[in-house]
């Protein structure tokens, strides 16, 4: 029997990819001409043998779902996932815009505006966010969304067949978001026939967050707006109407994931991306002149070793102890007729070309990191703890350049040469020294490093070093 699809959210094109699980299903079904349980095997609740679709005599309905359309909608909704999600996006949208415009006036703000584009539209951003705020409220105010199910819907008994817990968008090849689908089986209300149907929750983050109010093998209740079977069918409990019902948060004790390990691991990726941003920085302010890199190789060889290979290790055994992590829950989930994870291949499971590329370039990029780390901090070493005394040399500026990278920060680099050196340099710095210079000529203040590589600490123009200079003369 085919799985029929459900609303599609479709694909983003670039590094972020959302995908719906019911309809990688349906098209695993369709390509192979098997079932998605014995496709997905042990990623998938094991399903239940066939059997004949016997409702208990005495299921009821829930109590808000009883009586004919329209009913009220009761006052529980409010404590529901969904109301809950509506007053976060509303109340973030507001204090998000209301701190854009306080901070959009703040001298200090407007500095970094230089390096950091989206400042400088701080209060542009602001008020975008405050007008979303309201389009937001008044949304919730005059449109039903998903409240049009209690007044008008029609319910029926379902069975859940089979639960799964997937990622439904990724990130650079990271799992962002997560959700449960589970599979459905019911009397079709047009037919009278045994029907099956993946219907999938909300998305969510933490992917140990929340648990499903039922199991495998449980009864159900499914609603569909009238006149719009089968486009409007939905498993009642992931509309998050109702608290307690459908998704269910984890108690404390049951949650995996303890604050220290998320605060190490915020720690950690903070870390990564500052030491990458100082890379990038050292090597554009500290960089010698006519450097040699064969100068380093020792030390960007005991980077690569210790560093990046350090880094990959790190990587593979994260991944060998998450899948058997992911192992170990899901036999207990199975033994438990919970839903089981589905996870994202990682790069050292991937197959074919793709797989093999992955496979190569991953510890490739790891040592090649280590090495430009090692390099980089052999530049910090070699200025910052450099006391040498200044030598000047006449420079010759041959471009002053505003890199803008994709509309999120930006940098300023003068490109210089110090003869008799036809090598061109260049030199990090800031818009305010830039409009020192009103000609090429300038001044290069060379140290010689503390390592014995020469760096340029400074370029100063050469009319105002020549214009100290004549003041400073004795008369």
């Amino acid at each position: 029997m085919f799985y029929k699809p459900i609303l599609s959210d479709g694909y983003l094109p670039g590094k972020c990819t959302r995908f719906d699980t019911a309809f990688i299903l349906r098209d695993i079904v369709v390509s192979r001409g098997d079932t998605p349980s014995s496709w997905l095997g042990h990623a998938m609740s094991t399903p239940l043998p066939d059997a004949v679709f016997t409702p208990p005599a005495d299921y009821e309905f829930e109590p808000e779902l009883q009586g004919p359309p329209p009913r009220e909608v009761p006052g529980e909704v409010w404590h529901g996932l969904y109301a809950q999600r509506r007053r976060r996006l509303f109340t973030g949208l507001l204090v998000s815009g209301a701190i854009s415009l306080a901070l959009s006036g703040v001298p200090f703000v407007n500095a970094l505006a230089v390096y950091l584009v989206p400042l400088e539209y701080l209060s542009w951003i602001g008020a975008g966010l405050l007008a979303m705020a309201v389009f937001t409220l008044l949304k919730d105010r005059f449109t039903a969304g998903p409240y049009r199910y209690l007044r008008e819907g029609q319910p029926l008994v379902a069975r859940v067949v089979e639960l799964v817990k997937a990622p439904t968008v990724t990130v650079n090849g990271q799992a962002s978001r997560y959700a449960f689908t589970a599979v459905i089986e019911f009397l079709d209300p047009a037919t009278g026939a045994i029907a099956r149907y993946p219907a999938k929750s909300s998305d969510f983050i933490d992917k140990n967050a929340y648990q499903t109010s039922f199991r495998v093998g449980d009864y159900v209740t499914a609603i569909y707006l009238p006149h719009k079977y089968p486009a409007s069918l939905r498993l009642y409990g992931f509309l998050d109407l109702m608290p307690d019902l459908g998704l269910v948060r984890r108690q404390k004790g049951e949650q995996k994931t303890t604050v220290w390990g998320m605060l190490w691991g915020v720690a950690l990726i903070f870390g990564i991306f500052l030491g990458l941003f100082w890379n990038v920085y050292a090597y554009g302010r500290y960089e010698p002149i006519a450097f040699d890199h064969r100068l380093a190789m020792w030390p960007m060889i005991a980077g690569a070793v210790i560093l990046g290979g350090g880094f990959f290790l790190g990587i593979w055994l994260h991944e060998r102890r998450t899948q058997r992590q992911r192992r170990e829950r899901n036999a207990l989930a199975e033994a438990a007729g919970e839903a089981i994870e589905v996870g994202e291949a990682s790069a050292f499971q991937q197959r074919g070309l793709h797989g093999w590329f992955l496979k190569i370039i991953l510890p490739f990029g790891c040592l090649l990191l280590g090495a430009a780390t090692a390099l980089c901090w052999c530049f910090t070493i070699n200025a910052c703890l450099d006391t040498s005394p200044a030598d000047l040399r006449p420079a010759v500026i041959t471009e002053m350049t505003m890199t803008t990278h994709s509309f999120l920060f930006r940098h300023y680099d003068i490109e210089y040469m110090v003869p008799p050196d036809a090598s061109k340099m260049t030199f990090l710095t800031t818009p305010e020294h830039m409009e020192q210079f009103t000609g090429p000529a300038a001044i290069a203040e060379v140290h010689q490093g503390y390592l014995g590589w020469p760096w340029v600490k400074n370029l100063r123009p050469a009319a105002a070093e020549a214009a100290n200079a004549q003041a400073n003369q004795p008369r």
